[in-house]
């Protein structure tokens, strides 16, 4: 499996502000968030609840993220986690976690299946083809802008 993660100080933002804003997010919200990744395409409920589902349009650098992802544990304010609705495993986690006034935000991404033997394989095959290490540098690159982005924003 590989895993992706980045983690970001979002300073004098509480863990709360920031999963209460994710939970109501909206188009125009979604654009301010990140105006040079967000495109503004976004489909959610008004209100997210465990077993609902969204989806998203970025474009990070070069490359374009479109996924349906259903809600798979919302835990306030401390953690989301999604899936991406496709025959592949992919697992977007955003972790809150309080540090004195500030929040760390740990952004983790996780490709692939936990197949004894067969997992070097898959993840040497998603390495090569779906996340090759310029990808996954502007992917980290993409979620510290975004998180950084929530102190001016909030």
């Amino acid at each position: 499996m590989i895993k992706i993660t980045t983690e970001i100080i979002v300073k004098k933002i509480s863990s709360a502000q920031i999963f209460d804003w994710i939970m109501h997010l909206t188009p125009e919200k979604y654009r301010q968030w990140d105006p040079n990744a967000h495109v503004g395409k976004i489909k959610r409920p008004a209100v997210l609840k465990v077993g609902d589902k969204v989806w998203f349009e970025e474009i990070i650098d070069e490359y374009k993220v479109s996924f349906n992802w259903k809600i798979k544990i919302l835990d306030n304010p401390n953690l989301l986690l999604m899936k991406a609705t496709i025959p592949f495993p992919v697992y977007l986690q955003l972790s809150f976690i309080p540090v004195d006034s500030d929040t760390k935000v740990i952004h983790e991404i996780r490709i692939g299946f936990r197949f004894l033997g067969l997992e070097k394989i898959i993840d040497w095959f998603i390495a090569l083809f779906i996340m090759p290490p310029k990808k996954i540098s502007a992917i980290k690159r993409h979620a510290i802008e975004e998180f950084k982005n929530l102190e001016q924003i909030l």
